[in-house]
């Protein structure tokens, strides 16, 4: 099941958090891509910076990060060791404006050797959502065959304990083994892009929505909590 299009408003969003659920402990940055002054919605203040001219438009929980695809229109912030901790959840929304089975498209990256990229891979007869990371013992690749839509939005999440890697799309998620330490790399977080030395590539054309960082590995009631049926959750802070 995909994110469904009907509109329901933040207030509304906020309160469906199930009694009980913490989203906030060990969350480390929530861009709601509201504005476009790319803020995180968090005390932390780990704000985005814009690279070219990308714009918001109306997005699954207000407004969503619109971009297109042109070389180098992207969202970034420079490299801090928080980007990538030993454990983690990363998750967020997407919906492509245009998808092909021949091209990749990246959502969200560490970029430089793999530390973490979060892309939709074009393999020439498929578009897989695929999560990868870099450890002291090789690339990991985890993929997931639930396919996007351009008619709906479609959450995406990774999460990572230690020794088991978790990637969700919508409502199906796969796992796969993972040993090693993490990667962390001085390379800066890109949201839409996956360029090198400034210049783009795989750039993603469509809408990202409420992408949100934690240090921990979010349990399935607090993962369910996010996808809420498929409508999203503002901020919960």
């Amino acid at each position: 099941m995909h994110g469904a299009e009907h509109k329901v408003s933040w207030a509304t969003k906020k309160s469906l958090i199930p009694s009980g659920v913490d989203l906030t402990t060990g969350l480390l940055a929530w861009w709601s891509m509201d504005t476009t002054s790319w803020l995180d919605s968090t005390p932390n203040a780990r704000n985005l910076t814009a690279a070219k001219s990308p714009t918001v438009a109306a997005g699954l929980v207000g407004n969503a990060l619109s971009l297109t695809a042109v070389v180098d229109e992207y969202l970034y912030r420079t490299s801090e060791a928080w980007m990538m901790p030993n454990t983690f959840t990363i998750c967020g929304w997407m919906k492509p404006n245009n998808i092909t089975v021949t091209s990749t498209y990246s959502l969200l990256t560490k970029r430089g050797s793999y530390n973490m990229q979060f892309r939709v891979s074009g393999g020439g007869t498929t578009n897989d959502f695929l999560f990868v990371t870099a450890t002291s013992g090789g690339v990991v690749n985890l993929s997931n065959t639930t396919k996007p839509t351009t008619s709906n939005y479609s959450f995406f999440c990774a999460r990572y304990d230690g020794s088991i890697q978790k990637l969700r799309i919508d409502t199906t998620e796969t796992t796969i083994a993972q040993s090693g330490t993490l990667n962390q790399g001085a390379f800066e977080l890109q949201v839409g892009s996956f360029a090198f030395s400034g210049a783009g590539s795989q750039e993603f054309d469509g809408f990202i929505d409420e992408v949100a960082m934690w240090n921990i590995p979010l349990d399935d009631d607090q993962v369910d909590a996010l996808y809420n049926n498929g409508n999203g959750i503002a901020y919960p802070g």
